[in-house]
């Protein structure tokens, strides 16, 4: 593969505006990948492949120069003092190790600002995990690229095999440029881009004297660019939750893993998607959580973002717009819930435009950073975003270490809460980073989190066990050095409390039917709410083949 060169790129309006918001925290958006590997990594080897992936993403050597006046958008360019030793570091756990010790490490990491006058990404190793285990923790800009390019740049940094090796590819050729050089090359264009932008606001009365059918398509286009600018920053789908509205700066996520074959099955039991099966699962650990706390709600405000890369696109950039929906969160039947976010994401994706999400984007870019941050604060009517991205079916090495999970983590840019799932070798790893000023009760909240997923897995395991064997939602909290003994009682104390509140545990459905009265059959007793016990996961990950991107 030839290396991208580091010519200077303007930055597109919503790369523009994800950068510009890094100037507050509140709208501060970094994303991180979690790599959990068997062993830890020889470091030379890391240096290595990093070396490598930054010459094959030459995005991952380049800076961002603003123009010192605003005449224009900022370039990306290479950056000619590029010091990969910079962007390196290593670290150790204090024992035991634990993956809580781990994610609570991510959370002020994800929070820290990135050094805007180098390249916009840091990768941490983190040794000492249980096991002899490490971590590889890459945090990256969201100006840099989005999930599914994120996932294309990984593949430039990971191998197929422990001993992989590939060619060097060529540096790419930096380019010393300083604001002030930005600058006066832009005013030097100044007249001819004028002359541009004239030439294309210019009306023509021709076109305007155009046929009445021509005229009601342009109508009709600016209706639906008026809705959905309505729908991304007007009212939102429906109230916000009355449990969820307080925003602080700290953060802290939870993690599990669960089948990939239960969430298809799941998702073909209901007739939706896997996209489909995800968001029922997060309504239903929200549906348990209010109701624990008795503020029952029907449906909290949600966002999703809809990829629209094509296939031959590169990694670098965002190429995604955002919808917004009711995610409903009455229903005890996950099947029905899933049903209904089918119809909800049918009805968004319909009101959503390519284009819209870069104008508005465009416009934002022209308010300051403290202004964006305060709008950020004062519009933050939405209370969960969640995120999809399909991963590689097949095992993958950094540096002669096996990667055994993958976990994303998203901001939270004025939310309470920001989900990511993605899938890897036929395990589906969730994370949610949430607001703990919103979340105010976390192990319930994990334990909800778990249960929402269970349920869900429930009606993809139909009788016999198969796809996926017993339904299970795993916290990634717990050791996997080995497959646990079936006689080992539960250790968690999200599975003590179920086992204490929960009615037994039904038969395995068959059909979303047999799960809807299983539910109902739990509701006279104390923790009604709950699904079957979370068991721990012994299956071992399949090979399965790249899946293609899923767009929600």
């Amino acid at each position: 593969m030839a290396p991208q060169m580091a010519n200077p790129q303007e930055l597109n309006p919503l790369d523009h505006l994800l950068f510009k918001g890094d100037e507050h925290v509140v709208a501060r958006s970094t994303i991180m990948a979690i790599m959990v590997m068997d062993r830890v990594p020889e470091w030379a080897r890391v240096v290595t492949a990093f070396e490598r992936a930054t010459r094959l993403h030459a995005r991952l050597r380049e800076r961002v120069v603003s123009p010192l006046l605003p005449l224009g958008a900022p370039r990306w360019v290479g950056d000619p003092d590029f010091d990969l030793d910079y962007h390196l570091r290593r670290m150790a756990l204090p024992g035991p190790g634990t993956m809580r010790q781990l994610l609570d490490t991510c959370g002020p990491l994800a929070l820290a600002p990135l050094d805007r006058l180098r390249p916009l990404w840091e990768a941490t190793l983190v040794e000492g995990l249980q096991g002899g285990r490490a971590a590889m923790l890459l945090k990256t800009h969201h100006a840099v690229t989005d999930g599914l390019g994120g996932v294309e740049m990984l593949g430039a940094l990971l191998d197929l095999s422990a001993d992989a090796e590939r060619p060097m590819p060529p540096v790419p050729v930096p380019v010393d440029m300083t604001p002030g050089d930005l600058t006066k090359q832009m005013l030097r264009g100044l007249p001819a881009g004028m002359a541009r932008s004239a030439e294309r606001l210019a009306p023509s009365w021709r076109d305007l004297a155009g046929s009445v059918g021509r005229s009601g398509r342009m109508a009709g286009d600016a209706m639906r660019s008026l809705a959905e600018l309505r729908s991304m920053l007007g009212t939102p789908p429906c109230e916000p939750s009355p449990l969820l509205r307080q925003r602080s700066l700290r953060r802290r996520m939870v993690a599990l893993e669960v089948p990939l074959a239960q969430m298809r099955g799941a998702a073909k039991a209901a007739g939706g998607t896997v996209n489909d099966a995800y968001l029922s699962a997060l309504g239903g650990a929200l549906r348990r959580y209010h109701d624990e706390l008795g503020v029952p709600v029907a449906a909290v405000p949600a966002a999703v973002p809809v990829s629209l890369r094509q296939g031959d696109e590169p990694a670098a950039s965002n190429q995604w717009t955002g919808v917004r929906l009711a995610l409903p969160t009455d229903s005890p039947d996950p099947a029905e819930r899933m049903r209904a976010v089918h119809a909800a994401m049918a009805e968004a994706r319909d009101g959503a435009s390519n284009s819209m999400m870069g104008a508005i984007s465009s416009l934002m870019t022209k308010l300051p950073g403290a202004l964006l941050a305060e709008m950020a604060s004062a519009t933050a009517t939405t209370d969960v975003q969640a995120s999809n991205i399909p991963g590689a079916g097949v095992p993958l090495f950094l540096a002669g270490a096996e990667v055994t999970a993958i976990h994303g983590c998203g901001p939270v840019p004025g939310q309470a809460m920001m989900a990511v799932m993605m899938s890897y070798r036929g395990r589906c790893f969730v994370t949610i980073n949430y607001d703990p000023a919103s979340v105010t009760d976390g192990e319930l909240f994990e334990r909800c989190v778990q249960e929402g997923f269970a349920e869900v897995c429930a009606l993809g395991t139909p009788a016999g066990g198969t796809p996926g064997g017993t339904p299970t939602a795993q916290p990634a909290t717990t050791s996997r050095k080995a497959a646990p003994s079936t006689k080992a009682a539960p250790s968690t104390k999200a599975t003590k409390a179920t086992t204490r509140k929960a009615a037994p545990t039904p038969t395995t459905p068959t059909k979303a039917t047999k799960a809807t009265k299983a539910t109902k059959a739990t509701k006279g007793a104390k923790g009604a709410k709950k699904a079957a016990p979370v068991t721990p996961a012994t299956t071992t990950a399949t090979r399965l083949r790249r899946t293609n991107p899923r767009k929600p």
